[in-house]
């Protein structure tokens, strides 16, 4: 091939008019692909929050603390769409004053008390074999003291 100085103007005019119609062609594919990118974020309803964000100056923090993944991730799990319900239906609100208020800790605890007191407070009998082997020979299982009796001295109320 010749080099670019024993080519004829015309020739090199040529080469020159090949390099930015190349050029054009993959910022062309580029804004394609932005297109594209920008009509999937306006499917997912992405695109009215980004918007949004941009015009709270938010989107530069978002990136910066990279919550932009977790935007993503969530929407892909569908957890956006229970978290655009909780608003909708004000729950949102609710979720975070109990959380102030220490509140969602004190239920996080009932809900497991109540797991806790759905647990036997012995174990189930032993298979034949198993006591053979000495499950029941040991002098039986453990006992599991319910904790509603062992915790209902504490005060439930908010630190």
């Amino acid at each position: 091939m010749e080099t670019p100085e024993a080519l004829p103007k015309s020739e090199k005019g040529l080469q020159l008019l090949g390099l930015l119609e190349l050029l054009e062609l993959l910022q062309l594919l580029e804004l394609l692909e932005l297109l594209e990118l920008l009509e999937l974020l306006q499917l997912l309803g992405l695109l009215e929050l980004l918007e949004l964000l941009q015009l709270l100056g938010l989107l530069e923090l978002l990136e910066l603390l990279g919550l932009l993944e977790l935007l993503e991730l969530l929407q892909l799990l569908g957890l956006l769409e229970l978290l655009e319900l909780l608003q909708l239906l004000g729950l949102l609100e609710l979720l975070e004053l109990l959380q102030l208020l220490g509140l969602l800790k004190l239920l996080e605890l009932l809900q497991l008390l109540e797991l806790l007191q759905l647990l036997p407070s012995a174990p189930p009998e032993a298979p034949p074999e198993v006591a053979a082997e000495g499950f029941a020979a040991g002098g039986g299982g453990l006992e599991v003291p319910r904790l509603s009796a062992r915790w209902a001295h504490l005060p439930l109320g908010l630190p």
